[in-house]
């Protein structure tokens, strides 16, 4: 059975976390109707979790950002304009170059939760770009959240970063005291 041509399947590898399962698309007049578990997929054989299946929500929910923004209220403040991706970049690059200036490359570090693999390799090249030693893999990421949270990670670094950081720093990034 063919399907009309408003309509097709792509084979494909879901992106929605680092086990990169194997997945068909079903997609009707150009937009991504269906995401379902490739059942030809050698790794998981047709099964997709809920991330996978909820793709085509998460890709057209009318609140996902398609666009940089930038806070221009205080924090909380929900005032933001939007950017051009230029402008963003520069601003970043910008501003992480002034932390690693001024407070070293130790001081930076890169985090990559469970997206998709290829994303691991990307921040740690941004981490070694910018001199720091200071990577969290994914891998890590879904434990380290209990590490993280408890507040020994913050008072490792802290320690480390205590001479060069002021009371009023610390206390504009949130961290627990």
């Amino acid at each position: 059975m063919s399907l009309p041509e408003t309509e097709k399947v792509v084979r494909s590898i879901c992106q929605a976390c680092h086990c990169e399962c194997g997945v068909l698309i079903e997609v009707r007049n150009g937009k991504v109707v269906n995401v379902k578990g490739d059942p030809d997929h050698p790794m998981n054989r047709g099964f997709v979790c809920i991330k996978g299946r909820v793709q085509p929500e998460v890709l057209y929910h009318p609140d996902r950002l398609l666009y940089p923004l930038k806070q221009t209220g205080g924090r909380g403040s929900g005032k933001w304009v939007r950017v051009t991706w230029d402008q963003a970049l520069d601003e970043i690059a910008g501003r992480l170059t002034t932390i690693r200036e001024k407070y070293g490359p130790e001081s930076l570090a890169t985090i990559h939760g469970t997206g998709p693999r290829s994303t691991t390799i990307s921040t740690a090249l941004l981490a070694n770009a910018l001199g720091s030693p200071n990577v969290i893999r994914g891998d890590q990421a879904s434990h380290d959240h209990r590490f993280l949270g408890s507040g020994d990670f913050v008072s490792h670094i802290l320690k480390e970063a205590d001479k060069k950081l002021s009371l009023r720093q610390k206390s504009a990034l949130h961290l627990p005291k």
